[in-house]
């Protein structure tokens, strides 16, 4: 299988499903700070099932303005041609034009800060099980 058919394929599924689309977007960053968007469509296909297929996943070059980043979607949505089907857009809240925020990405913040705060802690208890797993003998005076 090839990225080519495998998409001429889902253009041909999503063309004929019976609901709308909503999509998510995103735009991460790597270890190594390139920044990538992906972009994810929802739909309920014909028996009734939610289903989740990822569109796009792009490398995305600074700057990462709000106008840059909708061109880039609106050229996803035409490329798909689903345009005429999209129900929602859902952007994580880097994007100051939307006023409802994403829950799912507010909650991601909370926890990836309530984790810093940890993080000391949870390194020190795993060299403290890597030293004990590391001889037969540590083993057994800690059991």
């Amino acid at each position: 299988m090839n990225y080519t058919s495998e998409k001429r394929k889902l253009k041909h599924v999503m063309e004929f499903i019976p609901s709308k689309i909503c999509l998510t977007s995103d735009l991460w960053s790597s270890i190594t700070t390139d920044a990538y968007l992906a972009l994810a469509a929802h739909y309920v296909d014909e028996n009734w099932i939610l289903q989740k297929k990822i569109l796009s996943f792009h490398h995305m070059p600074t700057p990462h303005s709000g106008p840059i980043l909708a061109e880039k979607v609106i050229h996803l949505l035409k490329e798909w041609d689903i345009k005429k089907k999209v129900f929602s857009l859902t952007l994580d809240n880097a994007n100051e034009f939307f006023h409802v925020h994403c829950l799912a990405h507010i909650l991601n913040l909370i926890v990836q800060a309530d984790l810093k705060v940890i993080d000391e802690a949870v390194n020190k208890i795993r060299e403290s099980v890597k030293y004990v797993r590391g001889s037969e003998g540590r083993k057994i005076k800690f059991a």
